[in-house]
């Protein structure tokens, strides 16, 4: 288990949405609250009942890539905020993993319908951050 970790607040979240919402455009707002909790409370779910799978900061953040882009908690930008709530909790925990841009949008449009498991999205992730030399926890 990975102790010691940043896991992003809700507010943050919320924040980085409504930030993305006024650059790109979109409406504002949260459409399942509940579906926003469930999402945050995923990585945890990783972290602490995933047994028999390798449990690294690329399985938390794909968690939280997954759990929002899946649950659509928010009126519009769902996958920009899952990719940039993935991206801040790497970042916070010493992890940057660079890609571009129609890459990363055809990675979590595959994540979400299922055409790769969250395991083949993690492995992603890791073969970007060892490619870009990144520091890993």
């Amino acid at each position: 288990m990975l102790l010691g970790l940043y896991l992003p607040s809700r507010e943050l979240v919320e924040g980085t949405h409504d930030l993305l919402i006024e650059k790109y455009g979109g409406s504002l707002g949260i459409r399942y609250d509940n579906a926003l909790e469930h999402a945050l409370v995923r990585p945890l779910n990783v972290l602490h009942y995933n047994e028999g799978r390798a449990k690294d900061l690329f399985d938390v953040a794909t968690a939280f890539a997954f759990g929002i882009r899946r649950s659509h908690p928010f009126v519009d930008g769902n996958k920009r905020a899952s990719w940039l709530t993935m991206q801040a909790f790497l970042c916070a925990n010493n992890v940057e993993v660079e890609v571009d841009p129609k890459d990363a949008a055809a990675y979590m449009l595959k994540l979400a319908n299922g055409a790769i498991s969250e395991e083949d999205f993690a492995g992603w992730l890791r073969l970007l951050a060892i490619a870009k030399g990144a520091v890993q926890c």
